[in-house]
């Protein structure tokens, strides 16, 4: 079901981007994105949105949050 995640992952990054919506949303999607392109076996993307949401996960506020989204982000097959 890689499509089905990507397309929910990608809408989420467009809100996100929308509404102005930072910090902890917007890192997990890009998450959301590497984790759908890795399970579609698509690597090189992967890797492009994990580092995306690295970038962003740096800039959360609450170190409880940026250490979940780095703990996930090491989970992502690939």
């Amino acid at each position: 079901m890689s499509d089905s995640a990507f397309y929910h992952a990608k809408r989420c990054l467009e809100l996100c981007r929308k509404h102005k919506i930072g910090d902890f949303d917007l890192a997990f999607a890009y998450e959301a994105l590497a984790r759908a392109c890795a399970l579609g076996r698509n690597k090189s993307e992967s890797k492009r949105y994990v580092e995306l949401a690295r970038v962003a996960g740096e800039r959360i506020k609450e170190k409880e949050d940026r250490d979940l989204l780095f703990r996930d982000l090491a989970t992502i097959p690939g």
